[in-house]
């Protein structure tokens, strides 16, 4: 099921966005309060922008945007719209993004990027906790809002938060970098490589690249989060400009990962962090659970923050629907709901741990 895109009240003036976005102003330059993209969201005094898809078109509901209250209208084309102020651009998705980017960056607050094959809700959920936790206002995706559409207007929502933690998803290469570039991330996260959108992107080193634009889009004071023990990841971490907080099973990283106990409610995960040692529980199972704890602790590192508190705050954080969710039958046999949308490698993570739980209940999987 998609998201429901969240209504935003960002405030522009239009010449301000027609110089964002290289776009005319045709019409008074008036002042716009909320951008929307369904003319049904119009609540009035609004910015519509109309965008084009394989199977609709923004601009037939233009008018229907104007007759609900929608003060000024973005178009790719010239269209009579009864006196409204119209900016007209060459392209409105690549606009949006454009307007994005210039409230995220008058806004002044961190942003976190996430990307990876496989586990990125699951550790925006984590990172989020862990940084209200630290004592952070926190801004995270909903949902699955982390393409070209959905990164942009999560932006716009932003208001007096002073982290926002985004979620960045790809099917085709250069999507990951031009929402880095929107999005303008002070903290990176890639969870991990594997043959996942091959059909957009290629082969496992084709997807390494798409997603390691996160990396190079850091500048020298920004930091790259990300597990050594991932082969593909641990490369990205090497030329990336940005400082490097790492983490793995074995020494060379700023996060140790000592051991872990995971059982059929929860994850206990024993950590060193700079040499200091950390016990971490929360409520989520399996394998991802202990690199989500990792890489969450490491964005507090960054971000900065109440780290005791974050930790506390991990022991509520919220599972994921449909990722690894327990469930005891009238039987008294456990369900593990895994019906999000997977890959290879996240089905291989779900089948371990059903495995290891038959195991330690005397069951069978």
């Amino acid at each position: 099921m998609a998201t429901p895109i969240p209504e935003n009240r960002a405030r522009f003036r239009l010449s301000e966005i027609a110089a964002f976005t290289g776009g005319h102003l045709v019409g008074e330059d008036v002042d716009v309060v909320g951008v929307v993209t369904d003319s049904r969201a119009v609540r009035g005094g609004e910015l519509f922008v109309a965008l084009v898809g394989e199977r609709f078109d923004g601009h037939d509901h233009a008018p229907a945007a104007v007759e609900k209250g929608a003060r000024a209208v973005l178009v790719s084309r010239e269209l009579e719209l009864g006196g409204a102020s119209v900016v007209r651009v060459a392209d409105t998705l690549s606009a949006l993004g454009k307007i994005a980017k210039a409230h995220r960056d008058r806004w002044g607050g961190k942003v976190v990027g996430i990307t990876g094959s496989a586990g990125k809700t699951g550790t925006k959920e984590m990172i989020a906790a862990a940084l209200s936790g630290a004592g952070h206002r926190v801004l995270a995706t909903r949902g699955n809002l982390n393409n070209r559409v959905g990164v942009p207007m999560t932006l716009l929502t932003l208001e007096d938060e002073d982290v926002a933690v985004i979620e960045m998803g790809t099917s085709e290469p250069g999507e990951i970098a031009e929402l880095a570039h929107i999005a303008r991330p002070d903290v990176g996260v890639i969870t991990l490589i594997a043959a996942a959108h091959t059909e957009g992107l290629g082969d496992v080193a084709a997807v390494a690249h798409e997603k390691g634009a996160l990396f190079r889009a850091l500048d020298e004071d920004g930091v790259a989060v990300g597990s050594l023990d991932e082969p593909e990841v641990a490369a990205l971490l090497e030329v990336t400009p940005a400082r490097v907080h790492a983490f793995g099973r074995g020494e060379g990283g700023r996060l140790r990962i000592v051991s872990q106990t995971i059982g059929d409610r929860g994850t206990k995960v024993e950590v060193e962090l700079d040499g200091e040692p950390y016990a971490v529980d929360v409520p989520l199972l399996g394998e991802p659970a202990v690199q989500q704890v990792a890489i969450a602790l490491l964005v507090v590192e960054a971000v900065g923050g109440d780290l005791r508190g974050a930790i506390d705050a991990l022991a509520h954080a919220p599972r994921t629907p449909g990722r690894l969710v327990p469930h005891a039958s009238p039987s008294g046999a456990l369900v593990i709901d895994d019906s999000y949308n997977a890959n290879p490698r996240s089905m291989r993570a779900a089948l371990e741990f059903a495995a290891s739980i038959a195991a330690q209940r005397g069951g069978r999987a």
